[in-house]
């Protein structure tokens, strides 16, 4: 284990694969406790919530809340290519691409001037709290994934999903909701992802009416919210810094 996993994992912040820290985009964040076995690039913006863990996949320019499971091969953040323009190719909207038109100076020996148009190739992504996306699931650029929802296995997410939706299949379409609306509502208005499970004592998880009803009880008690440790920007630049 590398000295930064180390140095992240007393904080509680769990990274494997360590990635590449040249440049880590200001608005990055991991709140602890959390737990992240995926390919995610610190230039763009990343922000986890505690209690979630990221299984694996490819999972960038994104915003993630608390108690979220992500399986394998998740893919968020890929980006997207023009389809009416002539041709696919980046080429056409990003200057130097891949250094391509330099190699192609170097060969002829003359200016090889290719000129961009401007183009948005990427969105960010917003995923709710206690979010559950399956097993090799893709998630367009730009897609809003509403508090607790279910994403199956292999789905691919092209629009927005609701809070509490369970979706699937390619594109995704909502099969059903995970709880009737009253109960939906309610675990919304609690925002009971604000506080450490374990603060509401024994809940009947199995049970969702009684156990929202002693979330509630709990909060109208004045229950303080969990104030999660963050790893920002700074401080990986920092563990960056001390293992050179």
């Amino acid at each position: 284990m590398s000295s930064i996993a180390q140095a992240l994992q007393a904080r509680g912040v769990r990274l494997n694969p360590v990635p590449d820290l040249a440049v880590v985009h200001p608005e990055f964040e991991i709140e602890a406790p959390a737990d992240i076995a995926a390919e995610i690039h610190v230039y763009q913006r990343f922000r986890l919530g505690a209690f979630s863990h990221l299984n694996g996949g490819f999972i960038k320019d994104v915003t993630i809340g608390r108690y979220c499971s992500f399986a394998r091969d998740v893919q968020i953040g890929h980006g997207f290519h023009p389809v009416d323009w002539l041709s696919v190719s980046p080429l056409q909207y990003t200057p130097g691409y891949r250094g391509w038109m330099g190699f192609v100076e170097r060969v002829r020996g003359q200016p090889q001037p290719c000129a961009t148009r401007p183009f948005t190739w990427q969105a960010h992504t917003t995923i709710g709290h206690d979010v559950w996306i399956g097993n090799h699931a893709v998630v367009k650029d730009g897609v809003q994934i509403g508090t607790g929802a279910v994403v199956g296995a292999n789905a691919v997410v092209t629009h927005d999903v609701p809070p509490y939706a369970i979706v699937a299949g390619n594109p995704a379409r909502v099969l059903r909701m995970r709880f009737p609306e009253a109960i939906a509502e309610r675990l919304l208005a609690a925002q009971w992802w604000r506080y450490s499970l374990a603060d509401f004592g024994p809940l009947p998880f199995d049970r969702i009416e009684a156990a929202v009803e002693l979330i509630e009880a709990a909060i109208a008690d004045g229950l303080p919210p969990y104030v999660a440790p963050v790893v920002g920007a700074q401080e990986l630049l920092a563990l960056a810094r001390a293992a050179r």
